[in-house]
């Protein structure tokens, strides 16, 4: 499940900003920050309980995810808003806060992987926008593809 999660945005379309389009390694990396123990004092900060300040006072305050050590199977993930870190117990309930805690603040997606979060609003959860007609061609198809197997 980690693996099909951390891909989505490899088979949804990178965002664009103007006429700049992100790669796919930007995409992935806004949509999930993966970084290794070896790189930070994560394991020494979580014991002690701290807000992961380090990391957190150069992080955007907008809602992301972060894994610590692997993309596939992470030692820990935290959902990051507002420089702190909430730890959570695996990858797929960090989508799922991080996805409520955008719509909750009503805080625009990160352009880079706005696709990957359209779909997770769109298809998995079945929320619409107000504004009709606003659904990008990817997620109108993944949905038609997905809607022909179930």
């Amino acid at each position: 499940m980690n693996i099909a999660i951390s891909l989505l945005p490899c088979i949804l379309p990178t965002g664009r900003n103007g006429k700049k389009r992100c790669s796919i390694d930007e995409a992935m990396r806004s949509f999930l920050d993966v970084k290794l123990a070896s790189q930070t004092n994560f394991q020494i900060m979580l014991k002690i309980g701290t807000n992961m300040p380090k990391l957190l006072e150069e992080a955007s305050q907008s809602p992301f995810i972060l894994a610590i050590d692997a993309r596939e199977s992470p030692n820990q993930v935290f959902v990051a808003v507002d420089r702190q870190g909430l730890e959570q117990p695996s990858l797929v309930k960090a989508v799922d806060v991080c996805f409520k805690l955008f719509y909750i603040l009503d805080v625009h997606y990160p352009w880079q992987c706005a696709v990957t979060w359209e779909f997770i609003q769109k298809v998995l959860y079945g929320i619409e926008d107000k504004l009709k007609g606003k659904t990008s061609p990817a997620v109108i198809a993944m949905r038609a593809a997905l809607n022909k197997l179930l």
